[in-house]
């Protein structure tokens, strides 16, 4: 009995090795993906602390009641806002004070990209903001407004005692931002505080006094969209300390 030949074998063909190009791709879709994942579990994180937040309220709630009168409902309101501020009443964490050198503090600037930014990333980053500067006893200004249009999405103090003044720096800081597409504390490292160099720099004449060269107004920028699309302003601190406070909420929240 005569055996059939078996057929010639195929030589495997192995996909072609990918591209450096492709793999360069690759690798930034996985850190796209990996930045993803950790900033969901920031957010998820800070849905579980806002609802945390919300419980003193129950509780108050829970104590009060329209049957109530005034007179009754008086010491009930004293004791909870105490109780509040006992509870707030915790010694600031040290703020660190941010890099100096100009390359350092523009790679930091390019790092902060959301993936977006609505109203609620702005409550996000600026509740968040409020909550570390609160046990700072010295009063800050925090706002937070769209680069597109003169708009504010957020905008509170911690303490008492906050002057026009302070207005009038969150203003001046947010313009410098907008003009130059970068942080003021950058601004301020490049000139050294020196506002005569920075006027003369860009010949802005009587119009430098428009804009402020210290540290406190960050830029934010979204993913796939061109320039500035909000700025960050925080005043009442050390410069320096203004701008460093930004930065770290910023990381801790989304990076």
């Amino acid at each position: 009995m005569k055996r059939c030949p078996s057929p010639p074998l195929q030589p495997l063909q192995l996909p072609p090795p990918p591209s450096q190009q492709q793999q360069q791709q690759q690798q930034h879709q996985q850190q796209q993906q990996r930045q993803q994942q950790q900033r969901q579990k920031k957010t998820d994180s800070n849905i579980q602390r806002r609802k945390k937040s919300y419980k003193p309220i129950q509780q108050l709630k829970s104590r009060t009641n329209k049957n109530n009168s005034i007179k009754e409902q008086v010491p009930i309101l004293t004791q909870f806002i105490m109780s509040e501020r006992r509870s707030s009443s915790v010694s600031p964490k040290p703020i660190r004070p941010p890099p100096r050198d100009l390359d350092a503090i523009s790679r930091i600037d390019a790092s902060l990209v959301f993936e977006h930014f609505t109203t609620t990333d702005a409550w996000d980053l600026g509740s968040t903001l409020r909550k570390r500067l609160l046990p700072i006893p010295t009063p800050v200004v925090i706002n937070i407004s769209l680069a597109n249009q003169n708009q504010t999405i957020f905008h509170s103090v911690t303490h008492s005692g906050v002057m026009p003044d302070n207005e009038s720096w969150v203003e001046r800081k947010r313009r410098t931002v907008l003009r130059w597409g970068c942080s003021t504390w950058f601004m301020a490292c490049k000139f050294g505080g020196d506002e005569k160099a920075f006027r003369e720099r860009y010949a802005l004449g009587n119009k430098a006094g428009d804009y402020a060269i210290h540290g406190g107004g960050v830029p934010i920028r979204v993913t796939g969209v061109e320039g500035v699309v909000a700025v960050v302003v925080v005043s009442g601190l050390k410069e320096d300390e203004d701008h460093a406070v930004i930065v770290e909420v910023i990381k801790e929240l989304y990076y």
